[in-house]
């Protein structure tokens, strides 16, 4: 199996198990689990794309990973620093509102 191959089936995989763990929406944690995980098929996909010449993929998956960070800051940073200002007895920002 060459390079390309087990990055196209990674990021294949990896998409497909992310957009389970988004759309079950089990927990907040999970979601943004699944965002961490597209990521991941972002970055896998772009450097398919980039290696196959298929720029089109790479440009696509290039923005889909800028929003999957945002996705990943959402769901997993932004909480959890909220979640730590609360506990701390600090007033919750206009951002976690």
């Amino acid at each position: 199996m060459e390079l390309l191959e087990i990055l196209q089936w990674g990021a294949c995989i990896s998409g497909t198990i992310a957009a389970i763990m988004v759309a079950s929406r089990i927990s907040d944690r999970i979601t943004g689990y699944g965002f961490a995980v597209f990521t991941l098929s972002s970055v896998l996909w772009v450097s398919s794309g980039l290696m196959d010449a298929t720029y089109s993929l790479a440009v696509q998956n290039g923005v889909l990973f800028a929003i999957n960070v945002w996705g990943v800051w959402r769901w997993l940073i932004s909480d959890s620093m909220a979640a730590r200002r609360g506990a701390a007895g600090q007033a919750p920002s206009a951002d976690s509102a």
